[in-house]
């Protein structure tokens, strides 16, 4: 009697590729797509496809592993996509929000930890306070919920939704402007040209802020004397980007 061959195309109920559910074939090969997009048309033909691509597990450690190689080097994403990294939705839904140029609420603003300029337009009392123009460590800033201004990170803070404690996260050992007769500073959002709350922060009776993003989906905001942005090694180390004029200083213009 002759022995069957050991063929992987074989027939045979017992052949290694019988075993393996139909999904895992057609998620391993949709795997090597460059773009995402792809897999979603793909997941578009059909509600069978729809199912493997989308719903099934190995979709969802598929998404897993493009979440985080797209959130790997990026500030701030919004934790509602956190919560979900195995869906398609979090991922393309993460790349919208990064263009969100308003705050959801005074939560959101308080994860968040910036660092702080003087504007060229400030004037020269106010650029020699500023340790930015020495080459020095920035000023830091945080928006307390209870409307004050943080000047100093809370090293022993646990980790937010928003931005997390890190090296990045410094700031000036001694604030600059604390003996300069400065009132205390508070903060509030006051609405947008479009009447949106959010979109514009005012501190004191000053210039409004704008809320901007950046390419690393970190935060900025712009007035007609001050930059802030979030924290991250570009401000940390004074890069020649974070000295730049702001990206939106037209709006002041």
């Amino acid at each position: 009697m002759k022995r069957k061959q050991n063929c992987l195309y074989s027939n045979d109920s017992t052949d290694v590729f019988s075993t393996v559910p139909k999904e895992i074939h057609i998620c391993e090969i949709v795997s090597f797509l460059d773009d995402p997009l792809d897999i979603v048309h793909l997941a578009s033909t059909c509600k069978y496809m729809r199912s493997i691509l989308i719903h099934s597990h190995a979709a969802k450690i598929i998404w897993l592993e493009r979440c985080k190689k797209l959130w790997v080097d990026k500030i701030y994403v919004h934790p509602r996509f956190k919560k979900n990294s195995t869906s398609p939705f979090s991922y393309f839904g993460s790349i919208h929000d990064s263009r969100r140029c308003r705050f959801e609420d005074e939560t959101e603003l308080n994860s968040l930890h910036f660092h702080f300029r003087f504007r060229p337009s400030a004037g020269s009392f106010w650029l020699s306070l500023d340790p930015s123009y020495n080459g020095c460590a920035p000023m830091y800033r945080r928006f307390e919920l209870d409307g004050d201004i943080k000047s100093s990170p809370d090293v022993c803070a646990s980790n937010t939704d928003g931005m997390p404690i890190t090296k990045e996260c410094t700031g000036a050992v001694i604030d600059p402007l604390d003996n300069v007769g400065i009132p205390k500073i508070y903060w509030r959002f006051t609405k947008s040209r479009r009447g949106k709350k959010g979109q514009f922060i005012k501190l004191n009776n000053w210039p409004s802020a704008h809320v901007g993003r950046t390419e690393d989906w970190g935060w900025t905001l712009t007035s007609v004397w001050t930059y802030y942005r979030t924290c991250c090694d570009v401000t940390r180390n004074v890069k020649k980007e974070w000295m730049n004029e702001a990206e939106d200083c037209y709006l002041y213009v």
